[in-house]
């Protein structure tokens, strides 16, 4: 509200920067304020709750509140904002409209981070869709109409889908002939019956999955991530796509762990699918930033696969991985972005050959690189310790064999990813002395440095301190583990 009021471009910029820095110091003061929280009241993992009546003919509150996992989203959310601002060139048109929706946009992920009730999900998950969409529309070029246009019609289908899913849930929300509720809190209190628990997982897995990078339903992606800016692209692939997976998990798998599991199969295989594809297409691509996306959508196919095996070292291992994919990614976008600022092209032999580099910039290219293989230190290396240990000890043949196919295929995708991040540092360091003309010519911002190192500051927190991370995640699964322990497999 403030930029509305605001002429220069200049103040507007240091507003929106102003805010979502606020925005990031709150939810990093939140992680003490909710374990101090759990500690004194561990009969209930949701803290922080907000209850309004908005229609009480159908039960329908504006509920908010948090667990341990909504905790780390809020964190990862507001670190991509953060991002999303502080990377935004200076050139822009129309600072004032761009801005603006950029900011709807962060405050409406947010508010679908934190819903409790599934009308509130839903308006906040649609309220993501239609200012990106503008978003997108105020950034585009002529020729990036069509590709922007997916962004609207595309999960339009995904959350109609998805609606008629979370409406079949409500109508089954009181087998005992209670009030229908739309609360996610007492929807996970009721035992739903097996048989429409399969129907309506299917419709709000898939709603969320066409969003949420698994394939095929979200093959449209990567032709129309590509055609974003670098911080729109680092803001939709790190905090987006991770909505997509979150909303599947909050509102599919925990609400209908017996529909989950029951369905688990098919989707585990289309999740298994969606990683060899993504990293087979990583591998034969040139382009930098078709790389990055490919690559993502491996990683969005191992956490969905993670999630669907329903234990807790790999739903454990899915929420770290998200964090640790989704502060990386955002990394690496956003240097893609900078490389192409120098070089004019994001094509890699091109890069490897120019003499327009800057070595810090290859640099951290490859330490956040290094946090995605999960070297010891960072997040990576936990959340892909939990992966691996689930995986290795899956039973049932089929799952085993998708599993090994799922880690073979996402280590050939990071040597693959490495190996581009080391030429690209080798070829930094080995023309570093001949460019000091070029390198005048570029240099890294103030704004562009503050970004990139309070961005690598959570995922090494988080993996030499993990404690904090652990305990809000464990409390976060702790009532959907107790149910999935209850569950009779026939």
């Amino acid at each position: 509200m403030g930029i509305l009021v605001v002429r220069k471009p200049d103040n507007i910029r240091a507003l929106a920067r102003t805010g979502t820095g606020l925005q990031l110091l709150l939810s990093f003061i939140l992680i003490p304020l909710y374990l101090s929280g759990i500690k004194n009241d561990a009969s209930d993992n949701m803290l922080f709750v907000e209850n309004l009546m908005w229609f009480g003919s159908l039960n329908i509150h504006f509920v908010t509140g948090a667990d341990g996992i909504t905790i780390v989203m809020l964190v990862l959310g507001s670190l991509a904002a953060f991002a999303a601002v502080f990377l935004t060139q200076d050139g822009d048109n129309k600072p004032r409209e761009y801005y603006v929706t950029l900011l709807l946009t962060v405050s409406a992920s947010s508010g679908f981070i934190v819903s409790i009730d599934m009308v509130t999900g839903f308006m906040f998950f649609a309220g993501i869709l239609v200012p990106f969409f503008i978003l997108q529309s105020i950034k585009a070029k002529e020729n990036e109409i069509a590709s922007s246009m997916k962004f609207i019609l595309i999960p339009a289908g995904g959350a109609a889908l998805l609606l008629v899913g979370l409406l079949g849930v409500y109508m089954n929300s009181a087998p005992d002939g209670n009030y229908l509720t739309f609360n996610i809190t007492d929807i996970q209190k009721y035992l739903m019956n097996r048989a429409p628990q399969k129907v309506f997982f299917t419709m709000v897995f898939t709603g969320f999955a066409v969003i949420g990078g698994m394939a095929p339903f979200s093959i449209w992606l990567p032709g129309s991530i590509s055609s974003l800016s670098p911080e729109l692209r680092s803001y939709y692939s790190g905090i987006i796509i991770k909505l997509g997976i979150y909303g599947a998990f909050r509102f599919g798998i925990n609400l209908m762990p017996e529909g989950a599991q029951d369905v688990s199969l098919f989707f585990l295989l289309l999740a298994a699918t969606g990683t060899v594809l993504g990293s087979v297409l990583t591998i034969f691509e040139k382009d930098l930033r078709k790389i990055l996306i490919w690559s993502s959508l491996s990683f969005s196919g191992l956490i969905f696969f993670a999630l669907l095996l329903l234990n807790k070292e790999a739903l454990t291992g899915a929420i770290l991985m998200m964090f640790s994919h989704g502060t990386a990614v955002i990394l690496l976008f956003a240097i893609a972005g900078m490389k192409n600022s120098q070089s004019h092209t994001t094509e890699t032999r091109s890069i490897f050959r120019s003499r327009k580099h800057l070595l810090v910039l290859s640099v951290v290219f490859f330490v956040a690189v290094l946090i995605l293989g999960g070297i010891p230190g960072s997040v990576g290396f936990i959340g892909w310790r939990s992966l691996i240990s689930a995986f290795l000890n899956v039973n049932e043949p089929i799952r085993k064999i998708a599993a090994y196919v799922v880690l073979l295929s996402m280590a050939l995708v990071i040597v693959f990813i490495l190996i581009v991040a080391l030429r690209m540092l080798l070829s930094s360091a080995g023309t570093a002395e001949l460019n000091k003309k070029e390198r005048g010519k570029y240099r890294v911002k103030f704004s562009e440095k503050m970004a990139i190192v309070i961005l690598f500051l959570p995922p090494l927190a988080a993996g030499m301190f993990p404690s904090w991370i652990l305990s809000l995640i464990n409390t976060g699964l702790r009532p959907l583990l107790e149910r999935i322990g209850t569950i009779n497999p026939l």
